[in-house]
C-alpha cells in the first residue's frame, strides 16, 4: 500500500527486536487500529545515579551491564521495558507490568518483586538507584502520527511512579496505596509516613517493601467453608481414606489433576484436602509454585526429595547423602542425583560415558528409584503441588514421569485449564490414562445463595440477588464473592436490618464497577487470546443486548469489516471452546458465558473504537431495511432489534431514562405520525459522556428511516386499539413475540422486541394496560410518553 516499506526477511527481524511484542502481536494480525487500550498495569521508574552522560565517571560499558541486568529480572517476570532515557532526572528506565500480551492477574506482585530483582541486581554492580512503583488505570496504545509513533503508556500513575522514584531515597523502593492493596497477603510492606509530591494536593500514602522472605505456605480452609463441590470432595475424601489406609494402588496413590479457572475454588479444595489428611494422620507434603523460581531447575522438586527424605531445609549436604545411601541404591548411579539435590557423590565409569538424552533418560530413572524408596518407607504420605503451570521446567518433566513410573505414589496437582498443545499439558493422552483428571464447574444457583449468605453473613438472599450474582460472575466462587462485597459497597444490593438481602427499586446494576482484582484477572485471560479473537468478543460487547443476547450475522457483519475475509467461524469455536462466548437455544444466538468477561471487554475500549464499531451497526441496519421485503412486520423488527442494542449500550454506559427509552418510544411514535426526525433530536439531548453524537444520530435515523416507511401501518398484535394514547378496548393485545421465520436474509432471527419503560405511562393508561383494556398491545397500538400500552403477556 501507499507508505509501506518491503525489507529481506534478515532486516525485518532484526527491526522486530526494537518494537513492544504489544505492537508486534498486533501487527501481525492486522489489527493495528486496535492497539489502544484503557487497562490497569504496574508502572516502575528505576534511576540510575552516576551512570548519566554527564557524570564524570560515566561509561558506556556500565549502562549497559546495567541495563542488561535489569532487562533479566524485567523479564523473567514477564514485564515489558517501555523506554531508557536521559532527562534532568539521571539516566531512567521504565518497565511496565500488564501491557497485552503479557498481563497476569497478579501484576502488581511481580513488578514489586522485579524491584527487589532489580535493587539486588544494581547493588551487585555497586550502581545508586532508587525506584518507584505504581498500579492504575492508564491509556496504553499509539501516540503520534501517521509518519511517526510509538507505543506509550499515558496516566496519573505514570507520573506518580517517577515522583515515588525521586522522593524513595534511603528506602530504595516506594510504593502507592494500590499497589500495597494488590500485594496484600503476598509480599511483606513497610508502612512509611505520607509524603508531598508535585502534582497532588494531599499527601500520598507510600510503602517500602521488605526483602525478608514471604511464607508462602498454604492459607487452610475450614472444610465447612468449602461450600458446593460435592462431587469433587467426595472423590478426594476417597482418596485421602485410602492414603491413611496405606493402599498402594490406584485407589490411593496415582496423579489426580484439580483443573479450574482462577478463583474456581482449587486452594479451597485443597485447604480441604489437607485438613481431611490431618485428621486421617496422613503427612502431606504440599508446595505451592510461584514465578520467584520458575527459571530455577529442579526448584520445586528439590524441596520435595528433600521433604520426603526428612531432610530440613538447613540439613548439611553430608547429612542428605547420608540419608540417599540408607534407601541402598545403586551406588554407580548416585552422582545423577547431584543437580537436584545439590549433593556430590562421585561421579562412576558408567555415569561418565553418558551424555545428551541417555544422561537425561538415566537421571530421570535414577530420580523415580529415589522417589520409590522414600515412599516406600513412609507410604501414608500425600504429595500436593499448587500451581503446576508456574513449575520449572525439569520439575513439571519429574511430575509427569512420577505420572507414568510411580503410579502408587499420591500426588494431587493443580492446575489452570492447558492448552492441548502445551508442552507439559496433563490434559495429553499419554498422561490422561495414567492419571485421574477432576475438572471444576461452575457454582449452580442453590451454591452461589449458600455462598453469598455465608460471605455476606446474610439470613436471606432474593432471587434477584443470585441471579444478578450468577449473571456476573458465572459461578466462579472469588468472582462471586468479590462481585457481590463490590454490589454491597456501591449499594447496588442492600442488608435490611434482619439480614436480608435484596436488590432496591432504584438500583442500577450497570453503574457498579467489577472490583479491580477481578478485572486484572479477566484482563490476563483476554490477552491470552489471538488479537482477533480479542477484536471479536470486543465488537460482540458493544453490540449484545441487555440481555447478554448476541446475534451472529450482526457480529460477522462487523467482523468483515476489520479483518477482511479473515476464518470467522475458526476463532469464534475457539471462544466457545475457552467458554468465553456460549451458544443459546435458538439458533445462530450467542451469549457471554457471565457479564464480568463482557464488561471487561468493553472496558478496555476507547471511546472513538465504541463509536466506529457503532457507525458499522447503523450500515447494517440500513442495509436489512432495505433489502427487507414482504410482512411489514420484518421491517418493524429490524427497528425493534436495533433499539434493544441502543438500550443496551446506553445502560453500559450508565445513563437512566436517557437515549434508549427515547429511541424505544419514539421509534414507535413514528409508526402513528410523529415527527421522523424527534429520535434524532433526543439522540443528541441526551447523549452520554462518551462522546459519541455522531454514532448515536446515524442510529437514530435509521430507527427514524424505518419508523417513517411504515408509519400508520403497524400490524394490531392481535387486539384491536384506537386512539391516540392506546387506550383501546377488547381483547388484550399480544406484545409482539411472534416473531416472521423466513424473512430475513441468511437465517437470522431478530431478537424479543423491548417493552416500552413503564415510567413513560400516565397512570390511567397503567392501570388500563394492568387491566388487559389496552387494545394496542402490539406496535400497531400507538404508544408515546404519557399515554396507554397494552400490558405484555
Amino acid at each position: 500500500g501507499h507508505g509501506a516499506i518491503y525489507l529481506p526477511p534478515q532486516v525485518e527481524a532484526a527491526i522486530k527486536s526494537y518494537l513492544s511484542l504489544s505492537v508486534l502481536s498486533r501487527l501481525s494480525a492486522e489489527s493495528s487500529g486496535w492497539v489502544g487500550e484503557l487497562r490497569c498495569v504496574t508502572v516502575l521508574f528505576v534511576n540510575l545515579q552516576g551512570i548519566s552522560a554527564g557524570h564524570k565517571k560515566f561509561h558506556h560499558l556500565s549502562l549497559h551491564r546495567a541495563v542488561c541486568g535489569m532487562q533479566r529480572v524485567i523479564f523473567k517476570f514477564e514485564g515489558t521495558v517501555r523506554q531508557l532515557l536521559v532527562d534532568d532526572k539521571g539516566t531512567v528506565l521504565i518497565a511496565v507490568f500488564g501491557v497485552p500480551p503479557l498481563s497476569h492477574a497478579d501484576d502488581a506482585v511481580r513488578g514489586v518483586r522485579a524491584a527487589m530483582g532489580i535493587q539486588k541486581e544494581l547493588c551487585g554492580q555497586n550502581v545508586l538507584h532508587t525506584i518507584g512503583v505504581t498500579t492504575g488505570n492508564v491509556y496504553c496504545g499509539w501516540v503520534g502520527g501517521p509518519k511517526r509513533k510509538e507505543y506509550a503508556i499515558v496516566g496519573d500513575i505514570v507520573n506518580l511512579s517517577a515522583r515515588l522514584m525521586k522522593a524513595a531515597g534511603e528506602f530504595g523502593i516506594l510504593c502507592d496505596r494500590e499497589t500495597f492493596d494488590r500485594c496484600s497477603g503476598a509480599l511483606h510492606f513497610e508502612a512509611l509516613p505520607p509524603i508531598r509530591v508535585k502534582g497532588k494536593s494531599a499527601p500520598v500514602a507510600v510503602f517500602c517493601p521488605s526483602q525478608r522472605a514471604v511464607d508462602e505456605m498454604l492459607l487452610l480452609e475450614e472444610p465447612a467453608s468449602v461450600i458446593g463441590f460435592h462431587e469433587e470432595k467426595a472423590v478426594l475424601t476417597l482418596k485421602v481414606s485410602n492414603v491413611a489406609l496405606g493402599r498402594g494402588d490406584q485407589r490411593g496413590g496415582g496423579l489426580l489433576v484439580i483443573e479450574g479457572e482462577p478463583g474456581s475454588g482449587k486452594s479451597a479444595l485443597i485447604g480441604f484436602v489437607v485438613n481431611l489428611a490431618i485428621n486421617a494422620e496422613v503427612d502431606v507434603l504440599c508446595e505451592v509454585a510461584s514465578l520467584m523460581h520458575a527459571d530455577e531447575r529442579f526448584f520445586f522438586w528439590r524441596r520435595m526429595l528433600l521433604r520426603l527424605l526428612r531432610c530440613s531445609g538447613g540439613a548439611s549436604q553430608q547429612q542428605v547423602e547420608t540419608r540417599v545411601r540408607e534407601l541402598n541404591l545403586d551406588e554407580s548411579k548416585l552422582s545423577l542425583l547431584n543437580p537436584i539435590l545439590d549433593t556430590r557423590f562421585s561421579e562412576s565409569k558408567k555415569t561418565r560415558k553418558l551424555s545428551g538424552d541417555e544422561l537425561q533418560n538415566c537421571m530421570l530413572q535414577c530420580i523415580m528409584e529415589l522417589i520409590a524408596a522414600a515412599f516406600a518407607q513412609n507410604p501414608t504420605q500425600l504429595i500436593i503441588f499448587e500451581n503446576f503451570t508456574c513449575m520449572d521446567e525439569e520439575s513439571r518433566i519429574i511430575t509427569e514421569e512420577v505420572a507414568r513410573s510411580v503410579p502408587h505414589l499420591p500426588v494431587i496437582v493443580t492446575t489452570l485449564p492447558l492448552e492441548p498443545q502445551h508442552p507439559f499439558a496433563l490434559m495429553n493422552p499419554a498422561i490422561k490414562r495414567v492419571c485421574g483428571l477432576l475438572p471444576l464447574r461452575p457454582m449452580g444457583m442453590h451454591e452461589v445463595e449458600l455462598l453469598i449468605r455465608s460471605h455476606l453473613h446474610a439470613s436471606h438472599v432474593s432471587d434477584d440477588v443470585i441471579h444478578l450474582l450468577r449473571d456476573r460472575a458465572g459461578g466462579n466462587p472469588r468472582f462471586t464473592m468479590e462481585i457481590a462485597q463490590s454490589l454491597l459497597d456501591a449499594s447496588v444490593i442492600e442488608k435490611d436490618s434482619e439480614g436480608r438481602l435484596f436488590v432496591p427499586r432504584s438500583s442500577v446494576p450497570q453503574q457498579a464497577a467489577l472490583p479491580q482484582s477481578l478485572l486484572a484477572d479477566l484482563q490476563s485471560r483476554l490477552d491470552a487470546l489471538d488479537p482477533a479473537q480479542q477484536l471479536l468478543l470486543k465488537l460482540a460487547s458493544v453490540v449484545s443486548h441487555a440481555d447478554g443476547l448476541i446475534d451472529f450475522p450482526l457480529l460477522a457483519y462487523l467482523f468483515s469489516q476489520y479483518f477482511g475475509n479473515l476464518p470467522l467461524a475458526r476463532h469464534f469455536n475457539m471462544l466457545l471452546q475457552k467458554d468465553l462466548l456460549r451458544e443459546c437455544s435458538e439458533e445462530l444466538v450467542h451469549k457471554f458465558s457471565n457479564k464480568s468477561v463482557e464488561h471487561a471487554c468493553y472496558n478496555l475500549m476507547l471511546v472513538e473504537q465504541r463509536q466506529n464499531i457503532h457507525l458499522h451497526c447503523a450500515d447494517y441496519f440500513r442495509r436489512e431495511l432495505a433489502s427487507t421485503e414482504g410482512s411489514t412486520r420484518a421491517r418493524i423488527n429490524t427497528m425493534q432489534a436495533f433499539s434493544r442494542m441502543l438500550s443496551h449500550e446506553t445502560a453500559a454506559g450508565g445513563i437512566q431514562g436517557g437515549t434508549a427509552s427515547a429511541q424505544e418510544v419514539s421509534g414507535a411514535q413514528s409508526l402513528q405520525g410523529a415527527s421522523p426526525t424527534e429520535p434524532c433530536s433526543d439522540a443528541r439531548g441526551s447523549d452520554d459522556t462518551r462522546g459519541s453524537v455522531n454514532a448515536r444520530d446515524s442510529m437514530a435515523a435509521v430507527v427514524c428511516e424505518g419508523g417513517q416507511a411504515l408509519r400508520g401501518t403497524g400490524e394490531n398484535g392481535g387486539g384491536r386499539g384506537h386512539g391516540a394514547d392506546g387506550s383501546g378496548c377488547g381483547e388484550r393485545g399480544q406484545w409482539g413475540t411472534q416473531r416472521p421465520r423466513g424473512l430475513w436474509r441468511g437465517s437470522w432471527r431478530p431478537p424479543l422486541p423491548v417493552a416500552v419503560p413503564q415510567s413513560s405511562l400516565t397512570s390511567a393508561g397503567r392501570a388500563e394496560a394492568e387491566a388487559g383494556g389496552g387494545g394496542g398491545g402490539g406496535w400497531g397500538g400507538g404508544v408515546r410518553p404519557g399515554g396507554g400500552t397494552g400490558a405484555p403477556p
